[in-house]
C-alpha cells in the first residue's frame, strides 16, 4: 500500500506537466503568434537597453581612441621641434655668434629660391649675413635685413656660379645654380666624377655642400653634365641659424652677385 501511494504522488506532477504541455501545443497550433509576441514584449526592454549601451559606448570609445592618437602625434611633434631645437645648438664651423630664426616664409611666398626669417638689422643682422641649417650647412645668405625680418637667398638661386671641388681628388670645376637647391657643372668626360662623390664650394664652406646625383654623359661630345644638390632642403626647414660674427659685410658668395654688388657701390 505504500508502494501504491508513492507510485500515485509521482505520476500526478507528470501528468500536470503533459496536459500544460499539450494545452501548449494546442495554443500555438491554433495561433502560431501568441508565443512570438509574448516573448518580444517581455525581452524588447533587454535588448533595447542593451542597443543604448552599445550605442552609448561605441562614440565614446572613438572619442578616447582619438584622443590618444592625437595626444600622441602631438607629443612626436614636440619631440621632433625639441630634438631640432637641440641640434641648433651644434654650432657651424667658422661661425663665433649665432642667432636663432623661426622662417616666416618659404617659395612661393618669399619668392623663388627666397626664405624670410624672423631677425633682423635690431639684432646685429646684416646683408652678407651666411645662414646655415641645423645640420651646420650653409644654406644662403641675407640680402635684405629690416629691423625684425631679414630676407635669404639661397646659395642654389639660379645664375650663381661657384668654384668647387669635386670627389676625392678635389677635381676643380664651375657650378652653376639651378634653383630648387640644385647645382650643375659642365666638366670633361675623362675627370672620373661619378654618381656619390662629394662636392666642396671653399666660398661657402670646407665640408661637403652636397653630392654628385646624376652623370649625364654622350661620347661624341667631349664634356660631360654634373648635377648636385645641397644635401639638406632649406624649404622643409622651420628653424635657421644667422652667423653675425662678420665684422664686414661680405658679398654674397656667387660670382655673379659679387660682380653686381661691386658695380651698384662704385654707383
Amino acid at each position: 500500500m505504500k508502494s501504491h501511494g508513492q507510485n500515485k504522488i509521482i505520476s500526478q506532477p507528470i501528468v500536470f506537466v503533459a496536459v500544460i504541455t499539450v494545452v501548449l501545443l494546442i495554443i500555438q497550433l491554433l495561433f502560431p503568434r501568441v508565443f512570438t509576441s509574448t516573448f518580444s514584449l517581455l525581452f524588447s526592454p533587454i535588448w533595447s537597453g542593451k542597443n543604448t549601451i552599445v550605442s552609448v559606448m561605441t562614440p565614446q570609445e572613438q572619442l578616447i581612441k582619438e584622443n590618444q592618437t592625437n595626444a600622441t602625434s602631438s607629443l612626436q611633434a614636440l619631440i621632433d621641434e625639441n630634438n631640432q631645437l637641440k641640434s641648433l645648438l651644434n654650432r657651424p664651423n667658422g661661425a663665433k655668434n649665432l642667432i636663432l630664426a623661426s622662417v616666416l616664409r618659404r617659395p612661393p611666398g618669399a619668392g623663388y629660391d627666397y626664405l624670410v626669417v624672423d631677425v633682423g638689422s635690431s639684432l646685429a643682422v646684416a646683408v652678407g649675413n651666411p645662414v646655415y641649417s641645423s645640420d651646420s650647412i650653409a644654406i644662403g645668405q641675407v640680402v635684405e635685413a629690416d629691423p625684425h625680418s631679414s630676407k635669404v637667398e639661397l646659395y642654389s638661386s639660379s645664375g650663381e656660379n661657384y668654384d668647387v671641388l669635386i670627389g676625392t681628388n678635389h677635381i676643380p670645376a664651375v657650378a652653376s645654380g639651378q634653383g630648387g637647391v640644385s647645382f650643375s657643372v659642365s666638366i670633361a668626360q675623362e675627370s672620373g666624377v661619378s654618381v656619390g662623390d662629394k662636392v666642396i664650394i671653399p666660398t661657402i664652406s670646407s665640408s661637403p655642400f652636397g653630392f654628385v646625383s646624376a652623370v649625364i654623359s654622350n661620347p661624341a661630345q667631349p664634356f660631360e653634365r654634373i648635377l648636385f644638390s645641397s644635401s639638406v632642403n632649406p624649404y622643409q626647414l622651420n628653424w635657421l641659424l644667422v652667423g653675425v660674427n662678420s665684422t664686414k659685410t661680405m658679398p654674397f658668395a656667387g660670382s655673379a652677385s659679387t660682380t653686381a654688388t661691386t658695380t651698384a657701390t662704385k654707383h
